[in-house]
């Protein structure tokens, strides 16, 4: 007899166990304030960008962004906490290492105002801040982070300035003067023309 010889108890319990794990972790997953979510994402995945699961709210407004090269981008962020205290801008360029600075108190923001958008977060604090970065040369990621708070990693994306690759200028003279139009491949500095002519650029 296969039922005799072979013991099926084992992969019964196994079996059992995994669907108390599962149930436990479904369970979990209902508590909004526990995350667990985003914990079993960032746990299964560590390869993504996902923010740091916390009781601290951050908004950034800025979010990524594209800049012409030598240009700066002004960070925006709000955050929102039981204590709002400060907040940090960590950034990086390609393959190196997070530079952190503080940020600034965005002006106008005055004092912490408080929300209760739920009946858990009464009393709950809200602050602006601000930090610019730049000028940028190439390209560059960043973070805020708060309290027990951390976003995800933002891209600033360095584009290459526009430049004149070539320039065709016609002058036309006023009539009086008898002279034929000129053109011009190449102007340094200034040009000086006869009052009444009219540049036509290519």
């Amino acid at each position: 007899d296969l039922d005799r010889l072979h013991d099926r108890k084992p992969a019964r319990r196994a079996c059992l166990a995994g669907g108390a794990l599962v149930l436990l972790a479904a369970g979990l997953c209902a508590i909004p304030a526990l995350q667990m979510p985003l914990a079993l994402a960032r746990a299964a995945f560590p390869w993504m960008n996902l923010r740091r699961p916390s009781n601290t709210r951050i908004e950034v407004a800025t979010g990524a962004a594209r800049v012409v090269e030598g240009e700066s981008v002004t960070v925006r962020a709000t955050v929102e906490a039981r204590e709002v205290d400060e907040a940090f801008l960590e950034s990086r360029q390609a393959g190196g290492a997070w530079q952190v600075l503080r940020m600034d108190r965005a002006p106008g923001a005055g004092s912490d105002a408080e929300t209760a958008e739920s009946p858990d977060r009464v009393a709950w604090k809200r602050a602006a801040f601000e930090m610019k970065i730049g000028p940028l040369h190439e390209r560059v990621e960043y973070r805020v982070r708060s309290g027990d708070g951390e976003t995800a990693a933002y891209p600033i994306e360095v584009l290459p300035r526009p430049q004149v690759a070539r320039l065709q200028m016609t002058v036309r003279y006023p009539a009086y003067s008898g002279l034929a139009p000129q053109e011009f491949e190449k102007v340094s500095g200034d040009l000086a023309v006869l009052k009444g002519s009219r540049i036509e650029l290519k």
